[in-house]
């Protein structure tokens, strides 16, 4: 071991201490670029004035008007929000929905618990935002990020769009990117169909997509949507808005998650039967069969592989 040389320090002219601090250092340099960059930087926006701010059972709806200047978005954008209301210092991605080229900003967010940034942005517009929306500030940085596919490429003929829940919010600003360059024949004459499937939990959350939808039926040639709803519609009357579904020439479909120990009821809105699992508290329009054939071959069929391979 006589022979032995340890490698060459990359910081050879400084002592220990020195290229600790430097070290140390070099990741509150970052943050503070990071950070003048977010306040001061191209794509900063700060202090709009909310437009509308309103909720519905699980989402905040959230719109600002941008003046005379027009937001350069691509579809399937997101921005950084920063809500002083809600908290000073935290900033949250979130995809646009608007349509892109426009000078409005369209937000819809999820509730995802009341510990949460979104719990609480949910409660401060229930509570405040919502009766005043002018004095709803927020600052923006963006817009941010690129579909992962190249819709302009004239290989593609067919567009298909697959969303589930609240995931449906860049699908949005994507159908209205698409209908605007179907209709202004702006190089998008290879695309000859665009197909919408979109799967949520409650009816009611179809609301979610009224302009849009009603938007696209006006070109049925080109568009179409296949919407698949998992939860009776007797669910429909916890937290919702007055009148129901108002969508033009929308059909949907009614699926059920895998589950076992159902009971049946009949929903009072529709008469149609629905069932509810006491065990996981689930409700589904039919009771599944199929799931569970599938779990026990599959159990089966990698045991017996598995105990070939060992044998």
């Amino acid at each position: 071991f006589s022979s032995f040389s340890p490698l060459p320090s990359p910081f050879p002219l400084l002592p220990g201490s020195v290229m600790g601090m430097v070290l140390m250092g070099l990741p509150l340099v970052v943050w503070v670029v990071e950070h003048a960059n977010r306040r001061c930087g191209s794509k900063a926006r700060g202090d709009l004035a909310c437009t509308m701010a309103k909720c519905d059972a699980t989402t905040t709806h959230l719109v600002w008007e941008c003046g005379g200047a027009v937001i350069c978005t691509e579809p399937g954008d997101y921005c950084f929000l920063t809500i002083p209301a809600v908290s000073g210092t935290a900033r949250h991605p979130f995809s646009i929905c608007s349509q892109p080229g426009s000078n409005k900003l369209e937000f819809r967010i999820k509730n995802m618990g009341n510990d949460t940034f979104t719990g609480k942005l949910y409660q401060h517009v229930q509570q405040e935002a919502n009766q005043h929306p002018e004095d709803f500030k927020i600052a923006v940085t963006g817009p941010y990020g690129r579909l992962s596919v190249n819709l302009r490429n004239e290989k593609y003929d067919t567009v298909v769009l697959v969303a589930g829940g609240i995931g449906v919010t860049p699908m949005m600003s994507t159908l209205h990117w698409l209908y605007d360059m179907k209709q202004t024949n702006q190089k998008l004459t290879h695309v000859k169909k665009v197909v919408f499937i979109w799967t949520v939990r409650f009816e009611k959350e179809l609301n979610w997509c009224t302009d849009i939808v009603a938007k696209i039926s006006s070109a049925p040639m080109v568009f179409s949507t296949d919407f698949y709803v998992t939860r009776p519609d007797g669910d429909r009357a916890r937290g919702t808005t007055e009148g129901g579904i108002e969508m033009t020439n929308v059909s949907f479909n009614q699926v059920a998650p895998a589950n076992n120990d159902w009971v049946e009821h009949i929903d009072e809105s529709t008469q149609k039967p629905y069932y509810h699992n006491t065990v996981t508290d689930e409700t589904v329009w039919c009771v599944p069969f199929f799931a569970v054939v599938f779990f026990f071959v599959f159990f089966f069929v990698f045991f017996f592989v598995f105990f070939l391979c060992c044998w």
